[in-house]
């Protein structure tokens, strides 16, 4: 069974799902380097989504 492509989130969609501001998002992504730019857009593949939740972790 072939894998199914990585699909970037933008930090809108992430602030959505968890119910925070994309500001929020962006800035502790930026924080902790877990995101990637494509052109000059933020992105967030699951290993960043992953990282941004470890982070919010208390």
């Amino acid at each position: 069974m072939p894998e199914q492509p990585l699909i970037p989130k933008t930090p809108e969609e992430v602030a959505e799902e968890w119910r925070a501001s994309p500001r929020r998002i962006r800035s502790k992504a930026r924080e902790i380097h877990a995101f990637a730019l494509i052109g000059n857009k933020m992105r967030l593949f699951p290993k960043h989504v992953e990282a941004l939740a470890k982070a919010f972790e208390v």
